[in-house]
């Protein structure tokens, strides 16, 4: 039998080399022991040189003469005259045969490669270990770009740390990790990964599309969920306390998880709710936050009767407290003289007004001021937001001027 007559093309797939379109053989039927080498799943083909048949016991002897054949139009021609019972290669060429294995232990395989003088077999231990896994949210650990479970590897009797990278990833999300599950509807996510073994070496290198959908507008969406919560009235509330931040404000709801999480300013509240909420008294709050530049320690936020925003603004004579609700029909204001109070001072008082209409309510409120039996040193104004339900007058900027002439 001449050379070229000897050589032909196996196709490995699914567990089987294929010798022609019709007959395959299993690979426990080779000498590429499953033991300590697993093949990809995807379908390849080699070309190979028959170099024996034994036809007693059906081996075949053949050795690899390409491992990436082009024109493989010739395998669907090829006959079998034989039935053949096991399949022998000669040494394999390591550097060609590694890419078409999951996972393997090199030392094991010192008969199968070619140039066993390799002083590195058999001195230093190589392997390759495939793996997927579906970790739980609740059983894994958020770290600074990214996100780490603990995983046992079978095949060497070990435990080691997976980690998935993300940039956006940050610890503090230890705290929301059933943002995740609801944004993902599902407690686990999917995991695709490989244990590299070099001697005393290892290294592991996963990925999850799941975790790669985590972006920034991901984020923001969790964000928003979050202050979403805030205009719901809360079941746990300070009895000492009817100004709040941001730093206290989400430990008030049983449905938050303690303390903020992505660092929300006041004024970040305030911007989410206007951008995402259908707010009546939207224009007010826009014009109260955009046009007197009110910063964060000039804004606090209350929680009852009504959640609602407290605008500190000041002027050269007064300090104006300014109280507006998401969907109320009026906006409290109340202005004390700089020369008496201080900022803190001036917040103290109001927050112990507004403690007082928490226990007594507005209308009650309201009508000890006009009875003048509440502080006379302090200001009190009610600007009432005019109804706009016909659309053909803008109410607004009557509101804003009667606003502007109070805030002296």
């Amino acid at each position: 039998m001449s050379g070229a007559n000897r050589k032909r093309l196996i196709r490995f797939e699914q567990e089987k080399i294929f010798v022609t379109e019709d007959c395959s053989i299993g690979l426990h039927q080779t000498n590429l022991s499953g033991e300590y080498m697993r093949f990809k799943s995807s379908v390849f083909y080699w070309q190979v040189e028959l170099l024996s048949f034994d036809k007693a016991t059906g081996d075949l002897t053949v050795k690899v003469m390409d491992y990436h054949p082009i024109d493989t139009e010739a395998f669907f021609g090829q006959k079998l005259k034989f039935k053949i019972g096991k399949i022998v290669f000669k040494p394999l060429d390591w550097n060609a045969l590694e890419p078409f294995l999951v996972s393997y232990r090199k030392e094991k395989l010192a008969k199968l490669i070619d140039g066993t003088a390799d002083a590195r077999i058999g001195q230093e231990f190589s392997q390759r270990i495939a793996f997927e896994v579906s970790p739980h949210f609740k059983e894994s650990r958020f770290v600074t770009g990214g996100i780490e479970f603990s995983y046992y590897i079978v095949q060497i009797d070990t435990e080691v740390t997976v980690r998935i990278d993300n940039s956006f990833l940050r610890p503090e999300f230890e705290f929301i990790k059933n943002y995740f599950v609801k944004r993902f509807r599902r407690k686990t996510y999917n995991v695709v990964g490989e244990v590299i073994i070099q001697g005393s070496s290892i290294k592991v290198v996963a990925t999850s599309r799941q975790i790669d959908r985590i972006d920034e507008q991901m984020i923001q969406l969790i964000k928003y969920a979050q202050v979403k919560v805030l205009d719901k009235k809360p079941k746990i509330i300070s009895v000492d306390k009817a100004l709040f931040s941001t730093e206290d404000i989400f430990d008030q709801y049983e449905e938050l998880p303690s303390g903020n999480v992505f660092d929300l300013s006041t004024k970040d509240v305030l911007d989410m709710m206007l951008d995402h909420q259908v707010v009546r008294n939207k224009k007010q709050l826009q014009y109260l936050s955009g046009k007197k530049q009110v910063t964060s320690d000039r804004l606090a936020i209350t929680l009852q009767p009504l959640f609602g925003f407290v605008f500190f603004i000041e002027t050269p004579s007064f300090i104006h407290a300014c109280w507006e609700l998401l969907n109320s029909h009026a906006t409290y204001l109340w202005s004390v003289n700089r020369i008496q109070y201080s900022m803190e001072s001036a917040r103290m008082q109001i927050e112990q007004i507004i403690q007082s209409i928490q226990q007594t309510g507005r209308n009650t409120y309201r009508l000890s001021v006009a009875e003048q039996r509440t502080k006379s040193d302090i200001i009190f104004h009610v600007i009432t937001h005019r109804k706009s339900d016909s659309g053909i007058v803008d109410p607004f900027p009557k509101w804003r001027y009667e606003l502007e002439e109070k805030l002296l």
